[in-house]
């Protein structure tokens, strides 16, 4: 069977071009054969065909066996033997049922072998074919390239959808907490209710304006294109200075939390008990009352004093006679230890000595605040009003009670609320008849506070007192300092005649009238300053100069007269 040897068993040579190895098939194809068969020459030229048009190299899997009818496409091809079809071969549909070849390929039909036409035509007829096809490949109009999407102007789009995007707002219960968190002394006063809606209203913009940020940087990525420099995103906003959000913190919290939870007792009912008795006994009580002190007359600094010792005193008996004792009563019950282990029962016993003392911290605290803020600069009409006089003592003028008095009292007040009750006993002392007492001394960092604030504000109201006692002394100082006597001693051993005795008299007593026309009490916002005895001095003075110098003209007359 060398002589229909098929097409499957051509190998292509190495370095064979398609058209060398279609050309070389085709010729061996056409070669003559001893006993020539129409069939295998239709086997080969389907072959061939079926080469060509699939660009050659591998064997159609429909060429294994003999064909009737050949049909080859851009995809392949198929055959049927005539009359019918073997096992695993599917009939071709009629001509104008086939599909149409798709591109720019052409279908090669090549039907049974007609008298009269030669092999070769054939194969030349086939190769134009091919040519015709490959000429129209090369010819075809390339892809045209994917088009590029214009990425700046595509990503500020979809930066500025994702920016109006709605933006959950914050909660209301949020900004009511942050002005919880304001102490209610810096909410008072003037335009403060105002300033606190700007501060609200500038934090509902920081939120919205982070949360865009984070949906722009959450969802888009900006690319590395031109065009795009200058976007960049602000930074979002700082974390709060000293707020440590790290882990490293969290052994020594859990150790801290374990420590609490062992020796501080906060959950044991008779805690509870004892911080509602706190609760009960200072929530609206202060050592000394001043609600009432500005609409008193006012007050000497040495009464103030006393009627604040006196306050303090009273209050710490009425501590000591009802919440004191209701504690006492509260730890001779049964149920008080109930759940605390023996080796316990001091740890516990620390734990309430500790609340106690808090407690009564709390109040003395709270007290000393209360008078510090009655010296607010900024609302002066709860000021306490304090009696100071202008005085004239051996031909000096000077301010009763003294400047440095007047600051040593106040500051008394503040010691004397430090001072109250510091001797009462812790509840075990007192139950096992011991010494020991509380805790309940004022932190230094109050009182260095109430001291400064207390000093500031004194010697901010003492400017007016001491502008208008400069004004005495600059006007009158010099009927006290010795320059009037020193005056009237020139005067008298100089040679004068009685008018000018005179005019120099009538000065004297301009002065006294004008001195004895100024106001008695002069009022300023912490001070009643008292004029009368300053006044009264000076006029006095006065009086006595123009009396030396009348004594002096009635002195001269009578020499004359003598004379």
């Amino acid at each position: 069977m060398a002589g229909s040897r098929s097409l499957a068993g051509a190998r292509p040579l190495l370095g064979d071009s398609p058209p060398a190895r279609c050309k070389r098939i085709l010729l061996r194809a056409a070669e003559p054969r001893q006993q020539p068969r129409c069939r295998q020459d239709h086997s080969l030229l389907s072959a061939a065909c079926c080469f060509i048009s699939t660009g050659g190299g591998q064997r159609p899997p429909c060429c294994t066996k003999p064909w009737g009818k050949a049909a080859v496409d851009a995809r392949g091809c198929r055959g049927v033997r005539n009359g019918g079809g073997g096992p695993g071969a599917s009939p071709l549909p009629p001509p104008a049922a086939r599909p149409r070849p798709h591109g720019n390929h052409r279908a090669v039909v090549v039907s049974r072998h007609r008298p009269g036409q030669r092999p070769r035509e054939r194969i030349d007829r086939a190769l134009k074919v091919y040519h015709v096809s490959i000429e129209e490949k090369y010819h075809r109009d390339p892809v045209p390239p994917i088009p590029e999407l214009p990425s700046t102007t595509n990503y500020l789009f979809m930066k500025k959808c994702v920016r109006r995007n709605p933006v959950v707002p914050i909660q209301q219960q949020w900004l009511m907490s942050m002005l919880k968190l304001v102490p209610q002394s810096l909410m008072e006063g003037k335009d403060r209710q105002l300033l606190a809606e700007k501060l609200l209203q500038e934090i509902i913009m920081d939120y919205e304006t982070s949360m865009r940020r984070y949906m722009v940087r959450s969802v888009l990525i900006k690319p590395d294109i031109e065009g795009l420099e200058d976007e960049e995103e602000a930074p979002l906003a700082l974390l709060p200075l000293g707020l440590d959000f790290s882990r490293p913190w969290h052994n020594s919290f859990v150790q801290a939390k374990n420590k609490i939870l062992s020796n501080l007792h906060i959950l044991h009912p008779t805690m509870k008990a004892l911080l509602d008795l706190g609760y009960a006994a200072f929530s609206t009580f202060l050592i000394v009352d001043f609600s009432s002190l500005r609409l008193k007359e006012p007050v000497d600094c040495q009464s103030l004093k006393t009627d604040v010792s006196l306050s303090c005193s009273k209050a710490e008996e009425k501590i000591l006679s009802t919440w004191y004792q209701k504690v006492i009563s509260l730890f001779t019950q049964k149920e008080a230890l109930n759940g605390v282990k023996l080796d316990r029962v001091d740890s516990f016993y620390n734990c309430v000595a500790t609340l106690m003392s808090n407690q009564l911290k709390e109040l003395l605290r709270r007290t000393v605040e209360v008078f510090v803020k009655l010296f607010d600069p900024e609302d002066r009409n709860c000021v306490p009003l304090f009696k100071m006089e202008l005085t004239l003592d051996e031909k000096k003028m000077e301010f009763y009670p003294s400047f440095q008095d007047l600051e040593e009292g106040i500051l008394f007040i503040v010691n004397r609320i430090g001072q109250t009750l510091q001797n009462i006993q812790t509840v075990h002392s007192c139950l096992m008849g011991g010494t020991t007492t509380l805790d309940t001394e004022l932190p230094n960092h109050v009182i260095g506070w109430a001291t400064s604030t207390l000093k500031k504000s004194v010697r901010d109201n003492l400017e007016g007192p001491k502008e208008y006692f400069e004004n005495y002394v600059e006007r009158y100082g010099w009927l006290v300092d010795g320059t009037a006597q020193a005056r009237i001693e020139r005067f008298e051993a100089e040679e004068h005649s009685f008018d000018e005795y005179t005019a120099f008299i009538d000065e004297f007593f301009t002065h006294k009238k004008e001195i004895l026309s100024l106001p008695q009490v002069v009022h300023f916002p912490m001070i009643c300053l008292n004029c009368e005895d300053l006044k009264q001095g000076l006029a006095s003075n006065a009086n006595t100069f123009a009396e030396r110098l009348m004594d002096r003209i009635v002195a001269s007359h009578r020499e004359e007269n003598k004379k």
